[in-house]
């Protein structure tokens, strides 16, 4: 859904299909961040379109908070090589199987629950840093081990 001919007139828009691969995360979640207003885009029918610069914006903030959330991590004594970030692109971060979530509207707010499970088989989603870091220390009991989509798998310590 490119730009025709190099038209300065005509957008570079991009489906949600599109948005989703440079986000790293399924063609519903897009669709769900923009009825949410979390990326602003216009449906046309059924079909949602993205301006190309509104999503590589969101790519880059993404990606910007998923990196600050790990050298915080990395700061309060969690060892580098245990961190994981799938798609580099996600802002959840996987250590020894629990997917460790920072709010974007309250930065000291954390949660932390088993990888691919319900946020309600999880920790309180108020927690600090030192929870955290106290629980991922010890693989998740139900995930270590687990292959993930990206070919990895997550690592468990003993």
């Amino acid at each position: 859904m490119s730009r025709q001919a190099n038209d300065p007139q005509v957008p570079d828009l991009v489906s949600a299909t599109e948005a989703a691969e440079m986000l790293g995360v399924t063609r519903q979640n897009v669709q769900l961040m923009a009825n949410n207003g979390q990326l602003p885009g216009k449906k046309v029918g059924k079909t949602w379109v993205f301006l190309r610069s509104v999503v590589e914006n969101a790519r880059l903030t993404r990606r910007g908070a998923a990196v600050e959330t790990r050298d915080l991590l990395i700061a309060a004594g969690i060892p580098e090589g245990r961190i994981q970030m799938p798609h580099g692109v996600y802002p959840n971060i996987i250590i020894n199987g629990w997917t460790v979530q920072r709010w974007a509207t309250n930065p000291d707010r954390w949660q932390v629950i088993p990888c691919l499970a319900s946020s309600h088989t999880g920790f309180s989603p108020n927690l600090t840093i030192a929870d955290v870091v106290s629980i991922v220390e010890k693989p998740s009991p139900i995930m270590a081990g687990l292959r993930l989509n990206d070919g990895t798998t997550t690592r468990s310590h003993g």
